[in-house]
């Protein structure tokens, strides 16, 4: 009798262990398809992503990111910490600011990072313009974002030259402009108006 119950009981554990067994199999398979999501999804943005956890160091990034400085990561994988990448961006010439005062721009960059907010615009030396926004994660990491803002750049410029024309034109010009809300009130007076009527502009 003694021998049948340590049987059944032996049989018992022996039952669990494998059950114990297949759910943490069938969880093992639910993390591994959660990440491999979680990375096709970082990997098909159209922006470079990289994630630094509480330590600095890089611990992810998608391809984008990667090709920012292809020599780092040709010359070594993750982890990567966040001051010899930036190091390596000033090697390369990459970044305006950066050239001559490498070591001040990677201190200025570095203590930004650790406390971040908003976003920074890089100016490159092969005339792209980069924004880098960063945020901190509940766990202290930091995802940075970076965003190739070379066509927002140039718009940015077109419009600041049409503002200067028209300014030039305005300051020129014998003739004064004015702006009009929706219940047609003069709401703005551009131009030579209170030199030729001698009249306030607030009138």
């Amino acid at each position: 009798a003694a021998l049948y119950a340590l049987a059944r009981v032996s049989n018992r554990s022996f039952t669990a262990t494998i059950r114990l067994g297949l759910e943490n199999a069938d969880l093992l398979g639910i993390v591994e398809n959660t990440q491999r999501r979680l990375e096709d999804a970082i990997e098909s943005m159209a922006d470079a992503f990289a994630f630094f956890d509480a330590d600095d160091l890089m611990i992810q990034c998608n391809a984008r990111f990667r090709t920012l400085v292809p020599a780092l990561f040709g010359r070594r994988g993750l982890p990567v910490r966040y001051a010899d990448f930036l190091h390596a961006l000033a090697a390369e010439g990459m970044v305006q600011e950066a050239r001559g005062q490498a070591d001040a721009w990677v201190a200025r960059m570095v203590a930004r990072h650790r406390n971040p907010g908003g976003g920074v615009d890089l100016r490159l030396t092969d005339g792209r313009w980069l924004r880098l926004s960063e945020r901190r994660t509940s766990e202290g990491g930091v995802v940075s974002i970076v965003t190739d803002v070379t066509e927002l750049k140039a718009r940015e410029g077109e419009a600041r030259t049409s503002e200067g024309r028209f300014r030039d034109f305005v300051e020129v010009s014998t003739d004064w402009l004015w702006e009009t809300d929706a219940s047609l009130r003069i709401t703005a007076l551009i131009g030579p108006y209170q030199q030729i009527t001698g009249w306030p502009v607030e009138r």
